[in-house]
Formats: structure tokens, C-alpha cells, sequence
């Protein structure tokens, strides 16, 4: 079978069906997949082996037929052909002779037709083109390897089996096993060329498919930075027209001219919303006239009131009381991780009075911090069970644990005697979350 494949590879490079590049690509291919395993520079010696004939070689061949042709008639008579088909009334029968000489001769439009078959099918095996239509990529396959199938069902398990390939369901491999399997096997029972043949054209199929895909991508890449560019420079023009603005405002204002770029207090968003003409509406906006009168009644200096301090009654050394400074709050930013690590059962009830709604946005806080990756959700998990809330479930469940009794029955003596612990509801609520927290 091996022998075949590398006869057929051959021969279709040999006669111009496939370029030097795809023939050696075929035999660099896996045997599961209709190739032979060849390395690159064996398959180059294989194919200098058989060289491409030319279209001078091809027509030689045919005048030798048609000389060939021509001796056999020669000795046996022209070939003669008569029609069988009843003749209509008035009609004698139909009866056609042809020379063995005129059927074989290759003449120049068959030449040219040759030519153009072969430059359609290289326009067609290079032009990389997005299969949309796997089933008429399957009837294409099973015309071109000439296949017929003994029933409806056979065709349509044929069809379903190069949908998944080309879908990318299955690989190579997967796709020639159930190809190769018989039907009883849920397969199709190919064998030898035809199976040969169908991989071939898939594989080719499936690596078009993918070169058309990588250049569509490739393009909405490109189609999404010009984009982006233009939105940068669009942004950057309605930035400087804004600072036009504000330059021409202080010096109608001021008299003097800006000895410094002079921006908007907040930055403007580079939104489609900023344009010239609401920058232009912005600076008609103001009535320069009254700020103006602001500045000029600004102007009027008041007199400077210099206030006297009498000495203090006693030193400021001797008082021996210490200097207090203001309290003040330190605030640290913590992010889901170290508000979960921090989270007790005020902090808890202050989510939501119902421990359920509670629950459900401690499990988000995870769930978000999830998303950047598994070990960042395994962390937030750690992180809860780390906090003061979930140590002091613990420590109840140890403590019941001990004591031979439930956790709601050392609950219920805690807030009897006045401590502030979690309810039955709490409780539950905690139980479902670390269920649901479980790694």
C-alpha cells in the first residue's frame, strides 16, 4: 500500500497536479494522515527522481500514440461505430465512423484546455478560502475520489465524519480511524487509494481553512489598530483645542499671556462626546465681563492686621503636660483578597441583613478574584477561611465537638449569656458557603 501512495505522490507531481512544495509536504506527512513519513531532504531525492514533464514532452507522447494509432490502422482497417437506436419513421439510422488517428490526435485546444484546467486548480489549491459549508465540502471529497456509497446512511456518517474534522472535533488520526472502521463499527470502510485520497483532500481542506481563518484575524487586528490610532489622534486634537481655549481665556482674562500650558482642572475622556464645537460652547459659556469686575474688585488690597500675642502666664517648658496630636485614621487599601482575610461578623452583617444575600456577594468577591486565574481563587479561599468570621465557626464546631452537643446548642448558651455570636441563620448560611468554597 505504501508502494501505491508513494506512486500516486509521484505521479501527480510528475504530471503537474501538485508543486514541489505540496508533493514534498505529502511525503513528510504521517502515514496516518496519507503521507510517508519521509524526512525533507529524502523527500527532495525522491522527487528529483521524477521529473515535471513539459508540455513539448506531453505533445511528443501524443503524435507517438497517434503514430501508434495510425500502423494499427494501417494493417486492421478503419474502426467503425454504428448506432443501435431504432430510427424514427422517414429517418435512416444514425452511423458514425472515426478514425483511430482523428479520436487520439492532441490537438492545440486540447493543449490549451490542459493548461487552463492545470492553472485553475493551482489558483485553487493556493487561494486560502473559509469552508462555511461542510457538507458541500464533503460531496466535493467524495466526487473527487469517486466514492459511492451503498446507502443514504453511509453518505450522511460520511458527511458527519468530515464536519468534525474540519470543525477541528477531530484531528487526523481520529478522522482516517473512523473512515477505516467498517459500518457495523459506526465507520465507513474505506481502504487503500480512496482512503488515501479523502485524507489527502481534507488535510488540504482543513490547512486552507485555517490559513484563511489566520488571515481574517490578521486583518480585524489591523482593521481594530487603525481604529485605535484614530481615536488617540482625534483624542490628542480636541486636547490641544482645549488648551487653545484655555490659553485664549487667561490672557482675556489675566491681560498677560499663559507662561505655561493651561489644561482643563479635570482631564477630558477621549470620548465622542468631546468636540470643537463643545469646546466652542464651553468658552461662550462664560461671561467674561463678570469675572473680570471679580478681579479688579480683588485687586483692592485691605490692610494687614498684625495680631499681638501677650506672653504666655507660665513657660511653655515648665507646664510638664505633654503635647497631644490629632488621632488620625491610617486607611491601607486592601484589595478582594485582604477584605475577605479581614471580614468579621459585623463586617458580614453589614453585606446584607439576610445571611443568604450575605453569602452570595462573599461568593462573588471569589468568584471575581477567580477570574485573573485558579491560583488567585485558591488564595481568596484561603483568605476566607483565615478571617476572624470563619476562625470563630471553627472555634464553636471544636468547642461542640468537645462538648458532645450541637453547634446551636453552644450558639444558643453564648447569646444567653450575652455574647454577640451568629444566629441559626448565620450559621447555615456559613455551612452552604464553605460546601460551596471546597477545593
Amino acid at each position: 500500500m505504501l508502494q501505491h501512495r508513494l506512486e500516486l505522490i509521484v505521479s501527480s507531481y510528475r504530471d503537474g497536479v501538485r508543486t514541489r512544495e505540496q508533493a514534498i509536504a505529502v511525503l513528510m506527512r504521517s502515514i496516518k494522515t496519507g503521507g510517508l513519513e519521509l524526512k525533507e531532504q529524502e523527500a527532495v531525492d525522491v522527487l528529483a527522481l521524477a521529473p515535471v514533464k513539459s508540455t513539448d514532452s506531453a505533445v511528443e507522447d501524443a503524435k507517438v500514440a497517434v503514430g501508434d494509432v495510425e500502423n494499427v490502422e494501417g494493417e486492421t482497417g478503419t474502426v467503425s461505430t454504428t448506432s443501435t437506436a431504432p430510427a424514427k419513421p422517414g429517418q435512416s439510422p444514425i452511423s458514425t465512423t472515426t478514425s483511430g488517428a482523428k479520436a487520439d490526435a492532441f490537438t492545440n485546444e486540447d493543449e490549451a484546455e490542459v493548461a487552463k484546467i492545470a492553472e485553475q486548480k493551482k489558483v485553487a489549491i493556493e487561494t486560502p478560502r473559509l469552508i462555511t459549508d461542510t457538507k458541500a465540502a464533503a460531496d466535493k471529497i467524495a466526487a473527487d475520489a469517486k466514492l459511492t456509497f451503498a446507502s443514504g446512511e453511509l453518505k450522511t456518517r460520511f458527511s458527519n465524519i468530515i464536519d468534525a474534522r474540519l470543525r477541528d472535533v477531530r484531528d487526523g488520526f481520529e478522522t482516517r480511524a473512523r473512515l477505516e472502521a467498517s459500518a457495523e463499527q459506526g465507520g465507513v470502510g474505506l481502504s487503500g487509494a480512496p482512503l488515501v485520497a479523502v485524507m489527502e483532500m481534507v488535510e488540504e481542506m482543513d490547512a486552507m481553512h485555517h490559513k484563511a481563518l489566520a488571515l481574517q484575524m490578521a486583518e480585524k487586528k489591523e482593521a481594530h489598530v487603525a481604529q485605535k490610532a484614530e481615536r488617540a489622534q482625534q483624542a490628542e486634537e480636541t486636547n490641544a483645542q482645549e488648551a487653545q481655549v484655555m490659553a485664549k481665556r487667561y490672557a482675556e482674562l489675566t491681560g498677560k499671556a499663559p507662561t505655561e500650558v493651561v489644561g482643563p482642572v479635570v482631564p477630558s475622556r477621549p470620548t465622542s462626546a468631546t468636540t470643537a464645537d463643545a469646546v466652542k460652547a464651553r468658552e461662550e459659556k462664560i461671561d467674561t465681563s463678570k469675572v473680570k469686575a471679580a478681579i479688579e474688585a480683588a485687586k483692592v488690597s485691605a490692610p494687614v492686621v498684625t495680631p499681638v500675642m501677650s506672653e504666655p502666664s507660665i513657660p511653655v517648658a515648665a507646664s510638664g503636660r505633654p503635647k497631644v496630636e490629632d488621632i488620625r485614621f491610617e486607611r491601607t487599601l486592601a484589595g478582594p483578597v485582604e477584605e475577605l482575610r479581614l471580614l468579621t461578623l459585623t463586617d458580614f452583617r453589614r453585606l446584607s441583613k439576610d445571611p443568604r444575600q450575605a453569602i452570595l456577594r462573599v461568593q462573588d468577591k471569589v468568584e471575581l478574584v477567580g477570574q485573573e486565574g485558579y491560583e488567585q481563587r485558591i488564595a481568596a479561599i484561603r483568605a476566607w477561611r483565615d478571617s476572624p468570621l470563619s476562625r470563630e465557626y471553627v472555634a464553636v464546631s471544636r468547642e461542640a465537638l468537645l462538648g458532645g452537643t450541637s453547634i446551636a446548642k453552644v450558639l444558643a448558651d453564648k447569646r444567653a449569656a450575652g455574647q454577640d455570636v451568629l444566629s441559626d441563620d448565620e450559621l447555615k448560611a456559613i455551612v452552604d458557603l464553605n460546601g460551596i468554597l471546597r477545593f
